[in-house]
């Protein structure tokens, strides 16, 4: 073990560190994908340090008791952290497809959880049967007979990342699917190196590095959050949507709209009126916990929000008059002005009232214009108009007509050169 070769284990710690700063000063922790992309670097640093941490105790041969214990020790947590990594990071994949609809229920978690339970089993029973790995003064960490059965049950979720990754890659650019991929592919190449030569221990730097992949790739913070909030942004929504259409999920969109928020932004200041902005964002989380709803939230500045509710049939109604009186009690400096904040809310059931993401971006945009005398529409009340109809068929019409030869304009100058 004193022979082993520590360069690439140690330079994988300072990568890890620079992620989990870069993904909290980056506020890369709202929505389940930024989540679990979190637990999923935190785990795998976790894994790196201890499988270094036992490297380094074991310094001279023999080994003392208490090396021996303390290499033990390390071990027992770093097989359920380097073997957790791979059920989170299967998780991940669920989220960033936009499919974790498929495994909503506790029995689908509980398959992908059995190999990681296995594992864990055969662990909980090593201290007696010696089967994954033993420690001994002699020649300090050993592989036990069964080994193979823990990497086997690892690339369990190896495949079938693989494969899903394939079904699914229409659901990603090229870049995040290798991205995703890569995290697959080097790892096998790790395993195979550490197993056939023990010595290079590269396995955990070959995580560090796909892992720093994914942050700039998939996740791609510059583009996926709005700037002045630090909450995802509008492009992220564009994406989810996309995702959803493809993947036929049903669900439902409520956009809330600050009429003002130009006006207010020029007229409170931009520290007052963001700190307005995230007081909003946490009267909704707060909200959703009390009602144990899970929904993914966007801002696009200057005012709107857009969540996408997997609930259909919630009646966001019910939720305006509670969230207001909860932001009213957490922003007091806007409240303090006096300022009147003129906001709109609709929801939208999709595909059901809208039934394609370009329709839905465009009326997410233009509701505001039509009968604006309510607090609160759902999208059924606005496309029923008669005024909404003729603009969204208006390039419809005009053509009818030219092709009918029907098309008439009447021109009246206002103003004339002569």
């Amino acid at each position: 073990m004193s022979e082993n070769i520590l360069y690439y284990q140690i330079s994988s710690i300072p990568i890890f560190i620079i992620l989990v700063i870069a993904t909290v000063s980056k506020k890369m922790t709202k929505g389940r994908s930024n989540k679990l992309l979190l637990i999923i670097i935190c785990t795998a640093f976790t894994a790196s340090v201890s499988d270094l941490l036992g490297n380094l105790v074991a310094t001279s041969f023999p080994l003392t008791e208490m090396q021996v214990k303390l290499i033990a020790i390390i071990n027992y947590i770093y097989f359920p952290a380097r073997s957790g990594l791979n059920v989170v990071y299967t998780f991940y994949l669920f989220s960033v497809t936009r499919t974790w609809y498929l495994i909503k229920s506790f029995w689908a978690k509980l398959l992908i959880l059995l190999p990681y339970l296995g594992t864990l089993a055969m662990l909980i029973f090593n201290e007696r049967t010696g089967a994954v790995f033993t420690v001994n003064s002699a020649v300090g960490y050993e592989r036990g007979p069964y080994i193979l059965v823990v990497y086997g049950l690892a690339s369990f979720y190896m495949v079938f990342g693989m494969i899903y990754l394939f079904m699914r890659r229409k659901l990603l650019y090229l870049s995040e699917t290798l991205s995703i991929a890569s995290m697959y592919v080097l790892n096998i190449v790790g395993v195979i190196i550490q197993y056939f030569d023990s010595r290079y221990l590269v396995e955990c730097f070959f995580t560090s590095m796909t892992l720093l992949f994914v942050v700039l790739f998939v996740q791609k913070p510059e583009r996926q959050m709005d700037m002045n909030t630090k909450l995802p942004g509008y492009f992220a929504f564009r994406e989810e949507m996309g995702k959803i259409q493809i993947t036929g999920q049903q669900v439902q969109v409520i956009i809330a709209h600050i009429n003002n928020a130009a006006d207010l932004l020029r007229y409170i200041g931009e520290n007052t009126f963001f700190e307005y902005i995230h007081s909003m964002e946490r009267a909704i989380a707060a909200y959703a916990k009390s009602e144990k709803l899970y929904y993914d939230l966007y801002f696009r500045t200057p005012g709107f929000f857009y969540l996408i509710l997997e609930d259909i049939d919630y009646n966001p109604v019910q939720a305006i008059n509670s969230i207001r009186e909860m932001v009213r009690k957490k922003s007091g400096n806007i409240s303090a002005t006096g300022v009147r904040v003129d906001l709109k809310v609709i929801s939208i059931k999709f595909p059901e009232d809208i039934d394609n993401t370009e329709e839905l971006f465009r009326f997410c945009h233009t509701f505001i214009r039509y009968d604006n005398e309510k607090i609160y529409y759902h999208a059924p009340q606005i496309i029923g108009l008669r005024e909404y109809q003729i603009e969204t068929r208006l390039e419809e019409i005009l053509n009818r007509a030219i092709d009918a030869q029907k098309l008439e304009v009447s021109y009246r100058p206002v103003w004339s050169v002569t």
